[in-house]
């Protein structure tokens, strides 16, 4: 026994010295306040997994408190087995549903806690570095989300500036975002009107660059032309048209005859802002890929009442109540869908409001 004495008192240490180590190296744990009856750490999850907007309103409430438990999810790493449980709880009859766990997709996580960093800025400002960090995301809606989030900070994350105007060299859809939050920070119109003009040239995105610059008032009237030549195509989507017609008005008091003779050949229709509901269906392949958890998302990102439904025909059916912008801004995000859908037709039509309050999956 003596023998193996000093190899066993050698390990000890070894052992005390690897737990010194680990004990200084260990952060403090974040303070876990708590917030009608639940942690902050347990809202964060709640979002995360289920995006319920009690969830929402603790998170806004919380604050700062909630970024540490929020931002882990966005790393969230992904999980076969997961991925398989979810894909068969999609084919699972209702019964069996009911007596387990549903299953929520690592990806659902990371989306979840991105739609939070956008919408909630009391949890996003301590987040800024981390949004930046995101942009450079492997998952593109996260990238795509932390750009929104930065931007709707406003000059508050001029710090992103840098890391914004590399994304200007991406793709068209990652130049759009990142002009727009460029602009809601900086509000640089010569730098962000040449790539709203050349998505609305290239039929990229059309519904929200329009928006866009209506948004941005007198600054985007170098776009007149462009928005002009969108309202005056004969095959375009009639809220896009309507849409680009809006911010002729909103930009220049020099669309006025544009507006008025373009007027005599539309179909008349064009909607003052109010409340609205359509009920659409979405055809391809939109089950088994988290096409509902991505609608209530966002759906309730956008203040929308409503619900979403799987069909027996492997078509899903959703119904949106809400303001007119919201519901027209949410059917044109339907045509992409979440990751990993194939959407191949989504047929919109208006329905009767009925007050519905909140959005659920049905």
């Amino acid at each position: 026994m003596n023998k193996f004495k000093p190899l066993v008192v050698f390990f000890f240490v070894l052992i005390v010295a690897a737990l010194a180590l680990a004990l200084r190296n260990t952060k403090p744990a974040a303070p876990d306040p708590m917030y009608k009856g639940k942690s902050a750490s347990q809202w964060a999850t709640e979002f995360a997994f289920h995006t319920t907007e009690e969830a929402r309103d603790a998170l806004n409430h919380l604050g700062a408190d909630a970024t540490p438990f929020l931002v882990p999810y966005l790393d969230k790493p992904d999980s076969l087995l997961n991925s398989f449980y979810y894909k068969l709880w999609e084919r699972l009859p209702r019964i069996i549903q009911k007596k387990f766990l549903g299953p929520v997709l690592a990806s659902d996580g990371r989306q979840h806690a991105a739609i939070a960093f956008r919408d909630i800025q009391p949890v996003s400002r301590p987040a800024i570095p981390v949004l930046i960090q995101h942009l450079n995301s492997r998952d593109v809606t996260v990238q795509l989300l932390s750009q929104y989030a930065l931007g709707n900070l406003g000059p508050e994350a001029t710090a992103a500036v840098p890391a914004l105007k590399l994304r200007l060299k991406g793709d068209v859809a990652e130049r759009v975002y990142a002009a727009w939050a460029l602009w809601q920070i900086e509000h640089n119109a010569a730098e962000v009107l040449p790539i709203f003009e050349v998505a609305l040239d290239r039929r990229h995105g059309r519904f929200f660059v329009v928006q866009y610059l209506a948004a941005m008032g007198l600054a985007a009237e170098p776009a007149v032309p462009f928005i002009e030549a969108v309202a005056g195509e004969k095959n375009e989507h009639p809220r896009i048209v309507s849409h680009a017609l809006q911010a002729l008005a909103r930009i220049s008091t020099n669309t006025v005859r544009f507006l008025i003779k373009h007027l005599k050949h539309m179909d008349p229709g064009i909607r003052v802002s109010g409340r609205i509901a359509v009920r659409i269906l979405v055809s391809g392949r939109v089950q088994g890929v988290w096409y509902r958890g991505w609608t209530v998302a966002e759906a309730t990102g956008r203040h929308l009442d409503g619900w979403v439904r799987n069909r027996a025909d492997g078509t899903v059916e959703a119904v949106f109540e809400g303001d007119d912008d919201a519901v027209e801004s949410l059917v044109a995000w339907m045509h992409d869908g979440p990751r990993g859908a194939d959407v191949e037709r989504v047929e919109v039509e208006d329905d009767a409001a009925e007050d519905l309050t909140g959005f659920e999956v049905r």
